[in-house]
């Protein structure tokens, strides 16, 4: 699994800055993933209503990674 991610990027070399500024971005990342997971998680009954399918385990893995992301950021 390859990351691309400007903010991880940008929290790796806050420490050089202001920790204001570092908190701030900690907030926004964390936000940025919760929004993604909820707005992941609004596909899921349409998604479940197919039943079983890879579809939905991606779906699935989406959501538990930007929850992940959130708890780690936090």
């Amino acid at each position: 699994m390859e990351v691309r991610d400007e903010m991880l990027l940008r929290v790796f070399f806050s420490d050089h800055g202001d920790p204001k500024d570092r908190e701030r971005l900690l907030r926004a990342t964390v936000k940025r993933h919760q929004d993604a997971a909820a707005r992941l998680g609004d596909h899921r009954p349409k998604a479940a209503s197919h039943g079983p399918s890879c579809r939905l385990e991606v779906l699935d893995f989406g959501i538990a990674f930007h929850r992940f992301c959130a708890d780690w950021f936090s």
